[in-house]
């Protein structure tokens, strides 16, 4: 078996089916390849559906569980993989078609650990075909996990990223059960403990935008949970920081670090955190080098407005009072 594609679902009713499509329309035999669907508890039709494709389609598996969280489906899906490599796709996404074969092909000639490539974001399901995939791959820069992080603006999200399965195994990583920047921790930590790894500049991936993303929830409750996992995204690089000794890594994981404490700050006046424990949370930060905020802003964060906000975050006498009269004001304006 070449590749396990693992597909964590809740409730995915409107997408599934274009998510499988996707992932059928390939160039790659479907002895090579297995679809695995975790089934997180759904409650619509989704499993339904994933059932008639079963029918069609002996590559395509479906593993129910009760609701645990898209970090556990995911686990659940990696550990029935056989595939010699690994790919997690999101069941409201989708990729192009007939990309597998050339991606596949890639991983074996070179020997890779992760194969990297672009993402488009839409909100169509018709963005089929990618352009010059072919022509794209021609030209591959191999790295080793250490320099890809220090020389390149990695994303997190593992749906960027084919990986060797046994790579994966030997890290002994798993996803945490958090639902925003999941990939966090565990995409870095897959990059430094790699050999070789390269990216292509070809859009395989579709990121589906719609209106009930969890990006896009906007309730005090919701935006504090996002800021606990941002807080948790802190805490978890600060240990991989810690075991670093190659400076341009050191200031790439840095950087992210910095970011994720900048948007927890960002998000504070929408959510319902009080000032206590914003307080706490600071005082945590700092001891983990991760506030003051100075290695937010630079080349991939450079406009006037982020450098304001920076300038405020990290005075405690402008940040408080700041913070105060945004949050009144917003909850006013509601």
């Amino acid at each position: 078996m070449l590749l396990s594609i693992v597909i964590p679902m809740y409730n995915a009713e409107k997408y599934i089916a274009c998510c499988l499509d996707s992932v059928l329309s390939q160039d790659l035999p479907s002895e090579d390849y297995e679809i695995i669907v975790a089934n997180d508890g759904s409650r619509d039709k989704s499993p339904e559906i994933v059932e008639n494709y079963i029918k069609e389609h002996s590559n395509i598996i479906l593993h129910n569980q009760s609701n645990q969280g898209n970090g556990a489906a995911r686990n659940a899906g990696a550990a029935l993989a056989r595939g010699k490599y690994l790919y997690f796709l999101d069941s409201d996404d989708y990729i192009a078609a007939n990309v597998l074969g050339g991606l596949t092909e890639i991983l074996e000639k070179e020997q890779l650990d992760i194969l990297g490539f672009k993402s488009e974001v839409t909100s169509s399901s018709d963005l089929k075909q990618s352009a010059n995939f072919h022509e794209r791959t021609e030209d591959l820069h191999v790295l080793d996990g250490v320099s890809f992080v220090s020389d390149t603006n990695y994303r997190a999200e593992v749906w960027w990223y084919i990986t060797r399965r046994e790579h994966m195994l030997k890290t002994g990583l798993s996803f945490y059960d958090r639902k925003f920047v999941q990939d966090s921790y565990y995409t870095p930590t897959l990059f430094l403990d790699a050999k070789k790894v390269a990216m292509i500049p070809a859009d395989i991936h579709r990121y589906r935008q719609t209106a009930d993303s969890i990006t896009h929830k906007r309730s005090p409750e919701h935006i504090k949970r996002h800021m606990l996992d941002l807080s948790y995204a802190v805490e978890k690089l600060s240990g991989l920081i810690a075991r670093l000794s190659h400076n341009g890594a050191v200031k790439r994981l840095r950087n992210r670090q910095h970011g994720y404490a900048f948007f927890f700050l960002v998000r504070f006046p929408k959510s319902d955190m009080g000032f206590g424990e914003l307080r706490k949370t600071l005082k945590k930060f700092r001891s983990m080098g991760a506030y003051p905020i100075t290695e937010f802003v630079g080349k991939d964060y450079q406009g006037l407005r982020y450098k304001i906000l920076v300038f405020i975050f990290n005075r405690s006498y402008l940040l408080f009072p700041f913070l105060f009269i945004y949050k009144t004001f917003y909850r006013l304006l509601k």
